[in-house]
This record gives C-alpha cells, structure tokens and sequence, in this order.
C-alpha cells in the first residue's frame, strides 16, 4: 500500500503494536483514576500492580514470654530493598543469622524499659546494644523475618500478604 501524497509505503506492520501499547497505557490510568479491578477492561492487569517499596514492608519479629514483639533500631546487613525486591530464602536467612545472637531489650513506644507492664500493644524490642545503660535483658525463643506485600484491592480496600518468611 502507498500514500498518494508521500508516495511512500506505508508501514501497517506498525499498527498492531501500537494499538497494543495504548492499551497497556491506558489500563494503570483506569485502574488507578476508575477503581477498576485491574484484570477488567484490556486484561493488562500485570501493569497496574506496581510494588514501591513502601507497599513492601519487612519486619522482624521476636517470639518472647509476653508474645510476638516486632523489632526495632535494627541495621540491616544487606540493603533493605534487595531484601523485599525479590525475597530469597538464602538471602533472608543468611540476615536473620546476624540478629540472631543479639542480646533483646523490651521498650515501650517511647523507648522507655517497658520489660515489667502488662500491655504489650505498645512494646517492641530492641538489640540491647542500641540502648545505652539498659539491664533487663529479654529472652528471645525465635526470631522470625517476615517481608510482606501489600496490595490495593477495586473497592479501596488494601490487603496485606506474607510473601516470605523465615525463622531461626
């Protein structure tokens, strides 16, 4: 086929993928403007699940005598984005191995020692080697790291999955 104007060939091998492309285009805008589910419409729903780093929590948690405390102040050894990006058992085992012998202290939301209150909804742990000057030592049965993912749902609703975890 050729235009009469330009007399050269048109290239209609081009317009397939563009149509594909707009329509890869144009479904995170439903999704995201419409509230659609992200599998309605053109079904590239594979485009509309963007996972940012904050929608990808990771946490450490502490099985101790007043329950699973989530730990805090902690430096990680690898990057904390390579730990949530793509969860490899082997990796995540190998960072929980160096929290592992820390020695654990109960705080409060404050950061005061909050080792001997009941109400455990504000406590977290942290290694003892953060705090200064603190003696009550808590003892930790099992660490366990937890990467998460969270997801928006169509009604507004987000939902919250544990994508891998691991326990000492």
């Amino acid at each position: 086929m050729i235009d009469r104007e330009t007399n050269k060939p048109v290239k209609l091998w081009m317009i397939p993928p563009i149509l594909l492309a707009m329509v890869a285009l144009v479904q995170p805008a439903l999704v995201h403007f419409l509230k659609w589910d992200r599998w309605e419409g053109g079904g590239f729903g594979m485009y509309c699940s963007v996972d940012q780093a904050r929608l990808r929590p990771l946490r450490l948690v502490a099985s101790t005598e007043l329950g699973d405390l989530p730990a805090e102040g902690i430096s990680w050894k690898h990057s904390r984005a390579r730990l949530v990006t793509l969860p490899n058992t082997s990796l995540l085992v190998e960072e929980l191995n160096t929290h592992s012998d820390k020695d654990w202290v109960v705080i409060d939301e404050e950061g005061d020692n909050a080792s001997t209150r009941s109400d455990t909804s504000f406590k977290r742990v942290a290694p003892a080697d953060s705090l200064p000057n603190d003696e009550s030592l808590m003892e930790v049965e099992e660490l366990r790291l937890n990467v998460y993912r969270m997801t928006h749902e169509g009604d507004g609703r987000m939902t919250v999955k544990v994508l891998k975890s691991v326990s000492d």
